[in-house]
């Protein structure tokens, strides 16, 4: 069976960022147009797409698609006209997961919650992790985060020597909220990548300490850009 055909006959809605795709002929078009458009407006200023996780990867979007015939009726079922939301963070549809595209391909199983009909469903993929990503992807996030973390506190000490008239003012505010956005995204990169390798070897210590620090980063520092979401479009 085809994306479209499942979609249709399924009567699954799909939402990438804030556009509603409708299951009706030409919706995997649609939703790759979706992608794109919720990345272009995702993206932050030198930030790579693998460390934030707000853009989606369209090859995981793709391999998740062409899964979805292959899923029980059942779970099918649960989907029924509700509203897939692809961001969902428990679907790791994101550049910035260890679940590749490659992995979705081989199948995956998803956990569908209870929603009422016409609602926004975010269910939970299971499939394995790269491991190897994974700790790139750590790695990576981490020192990101120091970095954008050193450069917003020489943003705010800039900040808080310009006199309120300053005509540099208005330029370094907006660099400071940019570099918030990128310390946060970055922070939650190296959040979610710790936490994934720490549950596939939940007896190291070493990760579980990484994995609190990096949950108290993003606890810390909470700024995101896409507040709101994932309110209807």
């Amino acid at each position: 069976m085809q994306v479209d055909d499942c979609l249709a006959q399924h009567q699954i809605i799909v939402r990438a960022g804030y556009t509603v795709v409708q299951p009706t002929s030409g919706a995997s078009s649609r939703i790759e147009s979706a992608v794109e458009q919720n990345n272009q407006a995702a993206r932050l200023e030198s930030l790579e797409d693998d460390l934030n996780p707000e853009v989606l990867d369209p090859d995981k979007v793709e391999a998740f698609l062409l899964g979805l015939p292959g899923l029980p009726d059942e779970t099918l079922g649960k989907l029924r006209d509700r509203v897939l939301y692809l961001n969902a963070p428990t679907l790791f549809l994101g550049t910035a997961t260890a679940i590749t595209a490659h992995t979705l391909g081989q199948g995956y199983s998803l956990a569908v919650p209870e929603s009422a009909p016409g609602g926004l469903v975010q269910p939970t993929l299971s499939a394995e992790i790269d491991k190897a990503l994974a700790q790139d992807l750590t790695g990576r996030a981490r020192e990101a985060t120091a970095l954008f973390d050193q450069q917003v506190k020489e943003l705010e000490s800039r900040v808080a020597g310009l006199g309120q008239d300053s005509e540099e003012m208005g330029s370094v505010l907006r660099e400071l909220s940019l570099a918030r956005s990128k310390r946060f995204a970055a922070s939650m990169v190296w959040r979610d990548n710790s936490a994934a390798l720490t549950q596939a070897d939940p007896d190291n210590r070493e990760l579980a300490a990484e994995a609190k620090r990096a949950r108290e980063a993003a606890a810390e520092y909470v700024s995101p850009p896409w507040i709101g979401m994932p309110a209807p479009g």
